[in-house]
């Protein structure tokens, strides 16, 4: 836990907001939550900010997804559920195929055991991003629109949870019309209870 919180990556702070979920034992939290600080501080943000900015993305190149090309064919990893992932295989002619490919095996296994490593880290990643979003409830935790998006709603890993949780929206106070939403992402777009895209948010909200 020292060695991490010394570590000057978002990888090592993203490994410490993990054992702060997981482990249980009361002086390793202690020292986790003083690491934390620590890097907070190094770099002049809050505690809450750097554990935000520090999710890995795990080369994701859309939310849930990551995709690789390996020769003739295409893996594509992607985040089914709280812990659950998919690896599939696509052949040139666009179709799949059920098991790993004997060529990838062959040809590309350091790239294949990278994948499966990938695999395994988000299905830990994951549920600790949910656990530390539920706890962001009790702090009554605000963003600016424009932060909360890359943060949350855009994030390649922590997208996948935001896009399944209610958001409220509100304007800042010195906006001429006051705006309230309670909304969620639904077919690409926000839209409010009854369904409706919520028009009036820009990088203010």
């Amino acid at each position: 836990v020292w060695a991490l919180g010394q570590m000057p990556t978002e990888a090592a702070i993203a490994q410490l907001a993990l054992l702060k979920v997981k482990v249980k034992f009361g002086t390793a939290q202690n020292g986790i939550e003083k690491s934390l600080t620590a890097a907070a501080e190094r770099q002049g943000i809050s505690r809450e900010d750097i554990e935000e900015l520090s999710v890995p993305t795990y080369s994701l190149t859309d939310v849930g997804i990551r995709r690789a090309t390996l020769g003739d064919f295409t893996a594509e990893l992607e985040i089914t559920g709280t812990s659950t992932t998919v690896l599939r295989w696509i052949k040139p002619d666009g179709k799949a195929q059920k098991s790993v490919p004997k060529a990838v095996k062959d040809d590309y296994g350091d790239e294949l055991k990278e994948l499966k490593q990938v695999a395994k880290d988000l299905k830990k990643m994951v549920p600790a991003q949910r656990d530390r979003i539920e706890s962001l409830y009790l702090q009554q935790k605000t963003w600016d629109f424009a932060t909360w998006q890359e943060r949350y709603l855009n994030h390649p890993l922590v997208g996948t949870l935001a896009r399944r949780i209610l958001w409220q929206f509100e304007s800042p106070d010195d906006a001429p019309d006051a705006n309230h939403a309670v909304g969620l992402w639904y077919d690409g777009t926000l839209v409010n209870i009854q369904g409706e895209a919520i028009a009036w948010i820009d990088d203010q909200t």
